[in-house]
């Protein structure tokens, strides 16, 4: 008699538990799944990265671009040290390159960030890029 009140009960205790279990099993399978899917995206990412880094390495062997920002970069270091006198010229260097630096802290942002975006590409340096870009928001 306790077997035909009591079975039923049980029955749907084990339904109800079961479909708990069922319910936090799929929970951590979907958590499992979303981790792993993470994972391949931050491989894709690091592997993105990697190759962009390799290929501007190569094309930096075939270009000009870095000797000619190094010359370029190193014009207002040299002339902060020059006073010369040129076809009955006098040409101040420290002045000039103040002033040139004067003139470009008033250049629009997105100059400035295009500036250091190409130097950072012509050397490879990705990351400054990227901060670059994100002065530009």
């Amino acid at each position: 008699m306790w077997n035909m009140i009591l079975g039923p009960v049980v029955d749907l205790v084990k339904t109800v538990a079961g479909g708990f279990l069922d319910s936090a099993k799929a929970k951590r399978e979907l958590k499992a799944a979303r981790a792993q899917t993470e994972l391949k995206i931050e491989y894709a990412r690091a592997t993105a990265d990697i190759n962009w880094d390799t290929q501007a390495m190569l094309n930096a062997q075939k270009s000009w671009s870095d000797e000619w920002f190094t010359i370029l970069l190193s014009i207002p270091a040299i002339l902060s040290f020059v006073k010369f006198t040129l076809w009955g010229m006098s040409f101040d260097g420290p002045s000039i390159v103040m002033d040139g630096f004067t003139a470009l802290a008033m250049a629009p942002d997105w100059y400035l960030a295009a500036f250091g975006i190409a130097v950072s590409a012509a050397f490879g340096m990705r990351a400054y890029g990227k901060k670059m870009i994100g002065k530009m928001k």
